[in-house]
C-alpha cells in the first residue's frame, strides 16, 4: 500500500484484549485485524483515554504490535477535544441511561475517529445502533465508518487488506443494520 492510500484508524482496547487472551479465549479476527493493520502500514490513532484503555487492556501480544507501530511511526494522536460538544445532545436522542452510559464510555473513540479518518474499529455491538439513533441530529456521525473484526471476521480483515475504504455499507448509521 502506498502512503497516499494509508487510512488512519482508531482501534478500541477490546481488540487489543481479546488479540492475546488464551487459546480458548483468544480471538483470531481481533489478532489477524491488527496484524493485517500493520502490514498494510495504516495508522493507528490514540487519544489519551485510549492509550490508556491500551496500557490497562491490552495483551501482551497487542502491546507488542503497538511497540512495532510506534517504531515505524504509525501512531497518531487525535483527541477531538472539538466534538466533546456533541456527547450532551447525542446522549438525548437516546432512551435509558444504560445506553448513555454505554455512549458517555466510547465517545472517546467517536471523537477521535471525527478528528482524523472517521474509521473506527471496535468489537463494540452496541455503539454503531447508539450513534445510529443519534445521525438524524448529529448529522457529523454519518462521516463514521464502522468494522468489528469480531462480527464480521474473515470479511473485515479483507477490507483492511483491500484498503480500508469508506464504503457505505460501513457508514455508522447503515452498519449497524448489516
Amino acid at each position: 500500500m502506498t502512503r497516499k492510500n494509508r487510512k488512519r484508524l482508531v482501534i478500541d482496547a477490546n481488540i487489543a484484549r481479546s488479540a492475546g487472551m488464551s487459546p480458548a479465549l483468544v480471538s483470531m479476527f481481533s489478532r489477524r485485524c491488527l496484524e493485517a493493520i500493520r502490514l498494510d502500514e495504516h495508522v493507528a490513532v490514540f487519544s489519551s483515554k485510549l492509550r490508556q484503555e491500551w496500557r490497562k487492556h491490552a495483551s501482551l501480544l497487542a502491546k507488542q504490535w503497538q511497540v512495532a507501530m510506534q517504531q515505524r511511526r504509525r501512531i497518531e494522536e487525535a483527541e477531538g477535544a472539538e466534538y466533546a460538544r456533541l456527547l450532551d445532545p447525542a446522549c438525548d436522542c437516546l432512551s435509558g441511561l444504560a445506553k448513555k452510559e454505554a455512549l458517555r464510555k466510547d465517545f472517546h473513540l467517536v471523537q477521535s475517529a471525527l478528528a482524523t479518518g472517521q474509521i473506527l474499529l471496535s468489537n463494540e455491538t452496541r455503539l454503531p445502533s447508539h450513534l445510529k439513533s443519534s445521525c438524524k441530529s448529529i448529522p457529523e456521525f454519518r462521516r463514521i465508518f464502522f468494522a468489528n473484526p469480531e462480527k464480521e471476521k474473515e470479511e473485515c480483515i479483507d477490507w483492511i487488506r483491500a484498503g480500508a475504504k469508506k464504503e457505505p455499507q460501513r457508514r455508522v448509521d447503515r452498519f449497524s443494520n448489516s
